[in-house]
């Protein structure tokens, strides 16, 4: 078994908080001396801003160096951020219909109708259309917020080591 702190512990050197004395923050994982608040996401400790929290949780991510461990939204939530006018068409988003991978908005499916312009011509778009008028690319994005939306496990052909390779691994 696991000693107090090695519980609360990263890896190779990450983070470490004394359990004595501070709360892990469930959000952004920094431990806070307060109880009932984070003191670097602001998130409350309490059951029902758990619970809000988690069912706003979803497969999409906004790319935020301030806040990096922020857990991912939901679609309802990423097309509300955008109508609201908080993500533009250069903000750096992933999800579902990114295959996981970071992407600028204005080439995000689902997302680029929303901030006006269609992901995959550039077009003028609505966010009450399903497809694009000028090229026909769909608007639907998966409502399932469990589905990550990544690609099927593939086997990788194997590479042959080379003498440098080898060289590097020992």
């Amino acid at each position: 078994m696991a000693s107090g702190s090695e519980r609360f512990r990263g890896i190779d050197g990450g983070h470490e908080m004394d359990e004595r004395r501070a709360m892990l923050c469930p959000y952004c994982g920094t431990s806070s001396l307060r109880h009932d608040r984070c003191e670097t996401c602001t998130g409350f400790f309490d059951p029902l801003s758990r619970q809000a929290t988690q069912n706003h949780m979803g497969p999409w991510y906004i790319r935020d160096i301030e806040h990096p461990f922020r857990p991912g939204c939901s679609y309802a939530v990423m097309r509300a951020m955008a109508l609201r006018g908080k993500l533009g068409l250069s903000t750096v988003v992933r999800g579902p219909t990114t295959r996981q991978f970071w992407e600028l908005a204005r080439r995000a499916p689902g997302i680029a109708h929303v901030l006006g312009v269609c992901h995959a011509c550039g077009a003028t778009a609505s966010a009450d259309q399903p497809v694009c008028v000028s090229c026909g690319a769909g608007f639907e994005v998966e409502a399932d917020r469990q589905y990550l939306g990544l690609g099927e496990v593939r086997e990788l052909p194997s590479l042959p080591r080379t003498e440098q390779s080898r060289k590097e691994s020992k």
